[in-house]
C-alpha cells in the first residue's frame, strides 16, 4: 500500500527492527582475566550460568536459555525476574557476520562437539554410555580397544584398560581382495585377539551379515569389525568400522547370552572310571558329565574351569589361566584344493590355526596329495603374527614306490618344500611354534612346476596344541 509517496510497509518493518534491537542487550560469551590468552566461559559458582561481556567492558553471568559454549559468540540477553538469560545468538546487530567471517574467525559457527546431560540442550547423551569398549583409530594400522568393564568365566567383574592392537598383519594375503576382521578381548585371558573371514575381491561388496560366518569363540568380547583390504595402509577411515560389540546385549563374554556358562560346581557332573595320574576330562552327551581319558596333563583342581555349552566329544584344554572346553585340536580340509599350472603359495582352506599371544604350540599336518609328474608339489607356511621359535621336521612319502623322498628340518617359516616325479604322495609334517603376537597359522600349497594339475585331497588335517610352558 502507498499513500501520497509513503510505503507503510517499509516503515513499519523498520520501526519494528528497531524495537526488537532496543530490546535487548548484547554482548560476547566470555571474559579475558589480564595476561591469560583464553577466555573464561562457564561460571563455576553459578550452574548453567555463562559469562558474557558486553559492549561497555562489563562482564555479567547469565543463564544459558541454548547457545553454544563458543568463546566470543555474540548473544542477546534480556535482564528478567532478577537474572540475565542468553536468549540466543546475536543475528540482529551485525556482530555474528564478523564472528563467522572476521580475523580468526569459526566459519562452522560451531565446533566439534557432544552433548552432555548437563549441556541445556536438546536431546542430550553422556557418549561415555556407548564409548565403552568401542575401536577407535590409534594411527597407521593401529586401533584401540576402548576401556569397559566385563564378568570373566570365572565369576569375576575385570576392567579392561584401554589397549592398541597392530592389524597391518591381519589383512588378506591375496591382492585384490578384502574381507572382515573382529577385534575382541579374550575374556579367559584378558588379552585383545583378532578373528578374520574369508576374503573377496573388491568387486563384490561386503555386508554386515558376513560377520556371523565368523567363528569367534564364546569367551571372546567382540568388540569392534574393520574391513581391511590387502593394500590397506591406515585404518582412520570411518566407513571403514562396524560395531560388533556383542556384549552389549549380553551376547558374549564370562556370563549371559544365549550361550549358558557352565561351571563344574559338583562331582555329579564327573564319572570317573578307574582314573590314572594325567587322565583328561571329555564331556559325554550321553552321560550328561565328564568321563576321563588317558592324556598327558592334569587338571590341577576343579576351581580351575570355566566350561561352556560342552557338546559330545570336546575335551578340556588349559588356555592359560582356565581349563575350559574345546573341540579336539585337529581340523581337516573339507575340500579338495587343485592348483593348475600355479606355482604361487595359497592357503590351504580350512587348514590353519588361530595362535594366541606368547602362546607355545606342537602341531602335526598330514596332507594327502595327487601330483602332476611334472608340476609337482611345493608346500610352505604363513602367519598373521609372528612366530619367534619354529622347527618342523618334513616327511614325504612317495606312496607309489613306497619310499622316502624327502626327510629334513626346517627353521624358518620362509622355508618351502617341494619335489616333482612322485604323483600319490602324502606329507607329513611336525614341529613346535612358539607365537610373538597372535594371528592365524597356515599351511599354504603350490606347484614346483606350472604343468598339469596338483591336489591336496580332502581329508588332509592340521593338528596344533596350546602347550604349557614349564619352568625347569
Amino acid at each position: 500500500m502507498n499513500t501520497n509517496g509513503l510505503n507503510f510497509q517499509r516503515l513499519f518493518d523498520a520501526a519494528w527492527a528497531a524495537s526488537e534491537q532496543r530490546s535487548w542487550t548484547f554482548g560476547y560469551l566470555g571474559y579475558r582475566d589480564f595476561g591469560t590468552p583464553t577466555s573464561t566461559i562457564v561460571d563455576p559458582d553459578r550452574p548453567g550460568f555463562l559469562f558474557v561481556t558486553l559492549d561497555s567492558g562489563e562482564v555479567v553471568s547469565a543463564r544459558n536459555l541454548g547457545v553454544p559454549r563458543l568463546e566470543n559468540l555474540p548473544v542477546k540477553m534480556r535482564f528478567e525476574k532478577g537474572n540475565w538469560n542468553i536468549h540466543g545468538i546475536d543475528a540482529i546487530s551485525g556482530a555474528l557476520e564478523d564472528y563467522l567471517t572476521g580475523p580468526g574467525s569459526n566459519p562452522s559457527g560451531v565446533n566439534p562437539h557432544t552433548h552432555s546431560t548437563t549441556s541445556e540442550l536438546s536431546y542430550p547423551i553422556e557418549t561415555i554410555r556407548i564409548d565403552a569398549g568401542r575401536l577407535t583409530w590409534a594411527g597407521a594400522m593401529l586401533v584401540t580397544i576402548g576401556q569397559f568393564r566385563y564378568l570373566k568365566a570365572d565369576g569375576l567383574w575385570k576392567t579392561w584398560l584401554a589397549k592398541t592392537v597392530n592389524l597391518a598383519s591381519w589383512k588378506p594375503m591375496t591382492s585384490g581382495e578384502w574381507g572382515w576382521a573382529i577385534v575382541g578381548v579374550d575374556s579367559l585371558l584378558h588379552k585383545a585377539v583378532v578373528y578374520v573371514g574369508d576374503s573377496q575381491p573388491y568387486a563384490e561388496a561386503l555386508t554386515i551379515e558376513q560377520l556371523d560366518e565368523i567363528l569367534v569363540p564364546s569367551h571372546v568380547i567382540p568388540c569392534g569389525a574393520l574391513k581391511l583390504r590387502n593394500d590397506t595402509t591406515s585404518t582412520s577411515d570411518p566407513a571403514i568400522y562396524a560395531d560388533a560389540r556383542g556384549w552389549i546385549n549380553g551376547g558374549a563374554g564370562g556370563g549371559g547370552g544365549e550361550e549358558e556358562e557352565l561351571f563344574i560346581e559338583n562331582i555329579q557332573d564327573i564319572f570317573l572310571d578307574d582314573p590314572q595320574p594325567n587322565d583328561m576330562l571329555v564331556y559325554d552327551a550321553g552321560e550328561e558329565g565328564w568321563v576321563n581319558v588317558p592324556a598327558f596333563s592334569e587338571l590341577a583342581s576343579l576351581d580351575d574351569t570355566a566350561i561352556f555349552s560342552p557338546v559330545e566329544g570336546q575335551i578340556l584344554e588349559f588356555g592359560g589361566t582356565f581349563w575350559s572346553n574345546a573341540y579336539p585340536a585337529g581340523i581337516y580340509a573339507p575340500a579338495q584344493v587343485d592348483k593348475a599350472a600355479n606355482t604361487t603359495l595359497s592357503d590351504i582352506h580350512n587348514l590353519s590355526k588361530h595362535f594366541i599371544e606368547d602362546g607355545y604350540y606342537k602341531f602335526r599336518a598330514v596332507l594327502h596329495i595327487a601330483a602332476d609328474a611334472t608340476g609337482g608339489l611345493k608346500i610352505g607356511f604363513a602367519t598373521q603374527g609372528t612366530i619367534t621359535t619354529f622347527i618342523c621336521q618334513v616327511t614325504l612319502i612317495d606312496n607309489t614306490a613306497n619310499s622316502v623322498t624327502v626327510g629334513q628340518r626346517i627353521t624358518s617359516l620362509a622355508t618351502t618344500i617341494s619335489q616333482v616325479g612322485p604323483t600319490e604322495v602324502c606329507c607329513i609334517l611336525e614341529g613346535f611354534a612358539e607365537a610373538g603376537d597372535a594371528g592365524l597359522f597356515t599351511i599354504q600349497f603350490a606347484q614346483q612346476v606350472a604343468s598339469g594339475t596338483s591336489s591336496i585331497l580332502l581329508g588332509s588335517t592340521l593338528e596344533a596344541t596350546l602347550m604349557q610352558e614349564i619352568a625347569p
